[in-house]
């Protein structure tokens, strides 16, 4: 039989679930934005095409995870889920707390992970979608394993997260690796502060929601309740003179301004849009890291979602069958590369890392679809490391690329 999930209403208790001795912590929320902007009612609600377009990230980027902190000898990865909601839509389709233990329960790899503790903690305030989660959605998966321990709190997520790090940074400071997905209704609940907090432990990731367009509808509101909410959203106030901005450019200024925010708590950021039927931008999705290979990792994910671009998914799209991946232009890496490094030798990995920050392209596009094409051109030339041999057309560990 199915273990009962331990259930903690005292947001406290969980921190003893993340301190050093674990592995990662993961924020991750269900809770839907539709196209109005406006909370759902009731226990379950539809889900919207660009909703499982976010779930289908989240699961990618877990599905790469797991291994990578179970084999990395981490004792405990903890899934945060800071909007939980029901853990199933009306429709049927699974929210993201299933998302998560099923990418998890269903790895290839998962039997080899014995000597990791997964912890699953759960946030959601309305005690109806709470106690649906806990006694149908996740029953529904059937008996788990032993090394994954399930943890409902009934508690306003911001509040619970400020409190459980305060018990962390009061026992000795350090907070186990996270992966955090930040996904609310609006912008009052998720604070720059809040976010900053994670992103000051070196192991912590967050992907996170940012509606833009809200923001941009809410310029003008004249509550300085909501002009506070908006302040602490960016946690600077300079983005309001971007308000100032034409529709067109504000949402790509207000985006840049957000990442560049994100940027001061960590190194790697990347995002991606979510577009409606009409063609308006719902919302978007922030990704921070530390870590370079975790910057890999989620842009991949995306790119999997927009084949196309790695930048941005319609609701338009939902329902044309594609058949096969487009095959990505890097005609616009190629002259990036070489505007970037005429006449210079530069390490691959220093090349990778340029990529990976400052184009929508991943690790995956530089090799056969740019360097080689490039070097078929004399542009580049391949200088592989002393005493390592080159093949035609390969790039191996710790070569170097001259270019022209």
């Amino acid at each position: 039989m199915m273990r009962r999930p331990r259930v903690s209403r005292d947001p406290l208790a969980v921190a003893a679930l993340l301190g050093t001795a674990g592995g990662v912590l993961d924020l991750a929320t269900t809770r839907d934005q539709n196209q109005a902007m406006t909370a759902p009612k009731g226990v379950k609600w539809p889900v919207a095409p660009h909703t499982l377009a976010k779930h289908q990230i989240l699961a990618r980027y877990l599905d790469q995870w797991w291994p990578t902190l179970s084999f990395g000898h981490h004792p405990r990865v903890v899934f945060f889920d800071g909007f939980a909601g029901p853990g199933e839509y009306s429709g049927g389709e699974e929210g993201s707390p299933i998302v998560a233990l099923r990418s998890l329960v269903g790895h290839s790899s998962f039997p080899k992970m014995t000597k990791t503790e997964f912890i699953f903690v759960f946030f959601e305030k309305n005690k109806e979608r709470l106690k649906h989660l806990e006694e149908v959605a996740i029953p529904r998966l059937g008996a788990l394993p032993r090394n994954i321990e399930i943890v409902p709190v009934s508690t306003r997520f911001r509040e619970a997260l400020n409190e459980v790090l305060d018990r962390v940074d009061g026992v000795d400071g350090v907070l186990a690796p996270s992966f955090a997905f930040i996904d609310p209704f609006g912008f009052s609940h998720t604070p720059m502060a809040t976010v900053a907090r994670l992103l000051s432990h070196l192991r912590s990731e967050v992907l996170i929601t940012v509606m833009l367009d809200r923001v941009r509808q809410f310029a003008e509101h004249p509550s300085d309740r909501v002009r506070k909410q908006m302040d602490e959203l960016f946690g600077d106030v300079g983005y309001r003179v971007l308000l100032k901005n034409d529709d067109v450019k504000r949402l790509d200024v207000l985006g840049d301004f957000y990442a560049a925010q994100l940027r001061k708590h960590a190194e790697y950021v990347c995002s991606f849009r979510m577009i409606n039927q009409q063609g308006r931008p719902i919302y978007d999705l922030f990704f921070a890291t530390h870590h370079i290979a975790g910057l890999k990792k989620m842009k991949r994910a995306m790119w999997k979602v927009d084949p196309g671009g790695g930048r941005r998914f319609s609701d338009r799209r939902a329902n044309i069958l594609t058949l096969f991946e487009d095959e990505p232009d890097t005609t616009s890496l190629q002259v990036a590369l070489v505007a970037q490094y005429k006449g210079r030798d530069v390490g691959y990995a220093e090349l990778e890392e340029w990529v990976l920050v400052n184009t929508a392209f991943h690790d995956g596009h530089i090799k056969k679809r740019t360097l080689v094409p490039l070097e078929d051109r004399g542009k580049v030339t391949c200088v592989p490391a002393r005493g390592t041999k080159r093949r035609a057309h390969t790039f191996p560990t710790g070569c170097t690329i001259r270019f022209a």
